[in-house]
């Protein structure tokens, strides 16, 4: 229940195990979870798609891990792949949407943003996802620690 959070420890999980949303598992490092339209389960997949450092990348075309899609300018369609220091906030998100720990890609701007702290007022349809301790009360539309049960 969103307004009722359960805190769950997150459990590191391998290639190909459960890491649903809610289930208080997280994909291992060089991982991502992945949602199948057709079977309806998020399993831990590799971030690979064959594209090294110094090739032409796009955001269906994403580079292997740890390489990150460098867009040449904000709002650009294709990048190269680098391997380096995430972006901070207020330069552009790379095509893949990562930006350094601590700040997220604004999808409208297309430049990485700081997340929010608790107190912050936030947007609860965001599911938290732009505050830093991961939750925003639905009530009060600030980013708080959820109250765990």
């Amino acid at each position: 229940d969103y307004n009722n959070p359960t805190c769950k420890k997150e459990t590191v999980v391998k290639e190909n195990e459960d890491c649903s949303y809610g289930s208080g598992k997280i994909c291992d490092t060089g991982l991502e979870c992945k949602f199948d339209q057709t079977t309806y389960e998020s399993k831990c997949v590799k971030k690979s798609t064959g594209l090294k450092p110094g090739d032409v990348c796009e955001k269906s075309k994403r580079c292997e891990w740890p390489a990150f899609c460098k867009p040449a300018q904000a709002k650009a369609t294709q990048g190269i792949c680098v391997i380096g220091s995430l972006p901070k906030a207020g330069e552009s998100c790379p095509l893949d949407n990562s930006c350094e720990s601590g700040s997220r890609c604004d999808e409208i701007t297309e430049l990485c943003v700081s997340l929010l702290n608790d107190g912050d007022t936030c947007d609860p349809y965001q599911y938290g996802w732009d505050c830093k301790s991961g939750y925003c009360d639905e009530i009060t539309n600030k980013c708080a620690v959820a109250v765990c049960q």
